[in-house]
């Protein structure tokens, strides 16, 4: 499977962290290992796999689909030797962004359906790279995205042109200053107004969601470059490898030393 495979249509930036068919002998992990800043989708092969969120434990079987939203506190398990099922880790800028501590389980549709077994067949050929299974990947994680209840969908929100232009450049400078003063002047508004109406549209604070895309572009280059922690630092925003071990470990409960050690598809 494709990794890193981003899709990006008019505001709607789809970056697929990770992905892949996974069949483990082990699946049991805590609150504190799975909450993470992206977002988890389960396609189950199998019924071995159990979830557990907010005290309620889910069983995934065929024929469904799984998608748990970022910062979503839950445990897993499983039974049996063997738990076979397509994963998918991945981020949806902005328009979904106040989507936090949420699980959905939806009936798998023809089209997603038809999706996961050309994925899977094409993973059974070799051919995990190219344009075709990167559009397919791309292709699935939409169809599930569009399940999603009426109120979370991304067109169905009006937001400031202004405040999305704000938002890429964070996102495409992450290692500038974002002061809030200087952000609201570019929008030729006060300070007050624009820290309102940021929270608003994206339900958290501008140096919240500064901070927050600094630590998942961290993640990011913990798990996909040869990068020392001192230059991640550096290139995240970070004033340096102290502080930023101890957002990371604060926000993520783990420090990056071993988050890059121990993250796994999962």
């Amino acid at each position: 499977m494709p990794e890193q495979i981003i899709g990006e249509i008019g505001y709607t930036r789809l970056e697929i962290i990770t992905c892949g068919r996974t069949r483990v002998n082990f699946w049991e992990y805590t609150e504190r290992r799975l909450q993470m800043p992206f977002w988890r989708l389960y396609y189950p092969i199998n019924d071995s796999g159990f979830f557990t969120h907010h005290g309620t434990e889910l069983q995934m079987v065929p024929g469904r689909v799984y998608l748990i939203a970022p910062e979503t506190p839950f445990s897993c398990r499983m039974t049996g030797s063997v738990l076979d099922k397509l994963v998918f880790h991945f981020i949806i800028q902005d328009d979904f962004c106040n989507c936090r501590d949420m699980v959905f389980d939806f009936k798998a549709d023809s089209l997603i359906t038809g999706y996961a077994e050309r994925l899977m067949a094409k993973e059974c050929r070799g051919e995990k790279g190219g344009v075709f299974p990167h559009m397919c990947a791309l292709a699935f994680c939409a169809a599930v995205i569009d399940l999603l209840p009426p109120e979370h969908l991304a067109g169905l929100r009006q937001i400031d042109p202004r405040l999305r232009a704000i938002c890429r450049e964070i996102r495409y400078n992450i290692s500038s200053e974002h002061k809030n003063t200087d952000m609201a002047k570019a929008m030729n508004v006060s300070t007050s107004i624009f820290v309102r109406r940021f929270t608003a549209a994206f339900g958290m604070a501008p140096q919240q969601y500064v901070l927050e895309e600094r630590l998942r572009q961290a993640s990011s280059l913990l798990m996909h470059s040869n990068l020392s922690i001192d230059e991640i630092a550096e290139r995240t925003g970070f004033c340096d490898r102290y502080y930023f071990t101890r957002a990371f470990t604060k926000f993520r409960y783990i420090s990056p030393a071993k988050f890059r050690k121990g993250v796994t598809i999962s």
